[in-house]
């Protein structure tokens, strides 16, 4: 399980060509400044199987895969 933020399966502002873009849920580390405070309770979000994650990504079209957080 991995527990999920948000998820964009057509970004094109998180790395080159065309993304599907994760953003975890949680993150101890609190950076001054972060951009994303709303990935730090560990306990919001939605957890979904990994299998499922893989399996909806193999039928994108897209040029790759960013992870992004919360904590990665």
């Amino acid at each position: 399980m991995l527990r999920i933020n948000r998820i964009i399966k057509d970004s094109k502002v998180n790395g080159p060509g065309k993304r599907y873009t994760i953003w975890v849920q949680g993150c101890s580390i609190h950076c001054n400044g972060c951009s994303n405070t709303d990935t730090w309770n560990p306990e919001q979000g939605t957890e979904f199987k990994i299998k499922d994650l893989v399996e909806d990504i193999q039928q994108q079209k897209i040029d790759g895969i960013t992870l992004t957080g919360g904590e990665p």
